[in-house]
């Protein structure tokens, strides 16, 4: 299934929920019970922060019509102004979380999520202005909004509560990535460590928003070649390598990946993983990378000596590699 499909069938899935929800709580019997616990913001936040603000959006104005066509909820004279909000919900959740780069932190969760509460309030607070306004409506006004979120506290504590810790969780999983999601580094790490140990290759890439790169070739000429093919794709990235180095360690920093595998690590490449805030999982730590004869340094560590700029340091591998191909014509 194509990833366009399979993102379209769990907006689908979303919509579903934000129709069904609110009927399923007014069956409770509770008096207002659609307006205490606001079930059909959930599945329309859900959607903007998992697939973005266009999916966000779409579903936001879908519901609230779909519901008041087919049950009746919300109510006719409520009906335009929650699409309205709703839709703002679920474009300000996308925009926050997926193109404003939160998803990259590790909370950065709650501010999409607290932004795209206030964005919603505001538009319907203008949404009631403007038909006041308008249609001189006296008994609408912006004073309504500020009602309707007191009323609705119950709802938003929920969703504060459990929305954050379900995003995390759907992020860790296999789907996430198959929908070429930005994922949680720890999954992206893992898939790139089974990867590494099934295709039997010395280097694994698995890029945050989807695809995959490997090699069977030796020392960081394959690294090199990842870089230059897929650039700015890299970044967010897991990686999986034999053997890591400060050269290495300082072209993934470069290039932008999150957090690095390695079979055998020298200290020095921990060193510099840790300066760039890179995480780190390491069978064996080595004092340094030995050249391929085991009487001397390697010859890409010698190259970076004294370096710690990945701009810098990427420069001196290519003159260095560039002499070694040389030196063999």
């Amino acid at each position: 299934m194509a990833v366009r499909t399979k993102r379209l069938t769990l907006a689908a899935l979303f919509t579903a929920l934000g129709i069904l929800l609110p009927l399923a709580f007014h069956l409770t019997g509770i008096p207002a019970a659609g307006q205490i616990f606001l079930p059909m913001h959930i599945p329309v936040l859900l959607c903007g922060l998992i697939l973005g603000p266009v999916y966000g959006a779409v579903c936001g104005a879908i519901c609230p019509v779909a519901g008041f066509l087919l049950m009746n909820m919300p109510a006719a004279d409520r009906v335009l102004f929650m699409t309205a909000e709703l839709c703002a919900y679920g474009l300000a959740a996308g925009l926050f979380y997926r193109k404003c780069g939160l998803d990259r932190l590790r909370f950065g969760v709650y501010p999409a999520l607290l932004g795209s509460m206030l964005s919603g309030r505001a538009v319907y607070a203008l949404a009631l202005t403007a038909a006041a306004t308008l249609f001189g409506l006296e008994n609408l006004s912006a004073h309504m909004a500020v009602q309707a979120a007191v009323t609705g506290l119950s709802g938003i504590a929920v969703q504060i509560v459990v929305l954050p810790p379900l995003v995390k969780l759907f992020e860790k999983s296999t789907f996430a990535h198959q929908l070429g999601l930005r994922t949680d580094k720890n999954a992206l790490l893992r898939e790139a460590k089974k990867l590494l140990q099934s295709e039997g290759c010395t280097l694994a890439v698995v890029f945050a928003g989807g695809g995959r790169f490997t090699s069977d070739g030796k020392g960081v000429r394959p690294l090199l070649e990842c870089i230059d093919r897929y650039g700015a794709a890299l970044r967010g990235a897991a990686v999986a390598d034999r053997v890591t180095g400060r050269a290495a360690a300082l072209l993934y920093a470069g290039a932008g990946v999150t957090a690095v595998y390695a079979a055998v690590l020298s200290r020095e490449a921990e060193e510099a993983l840790k300066q760039h805030g890179i995480q780190i999982e390491a069978d064996t730590l080595v004092p340094r990378i030995v050249n391929r004869t085991g009487d001397g340094l390697c010859p890409m560590e010698t190259s970076v000596l004294g370096i710690s700029d990945p701009a810098e340091a990427r420069k001196a591998i290519e003159r260095r590699l560039a002499e070694l191909t040389a030196q063999k014509e």
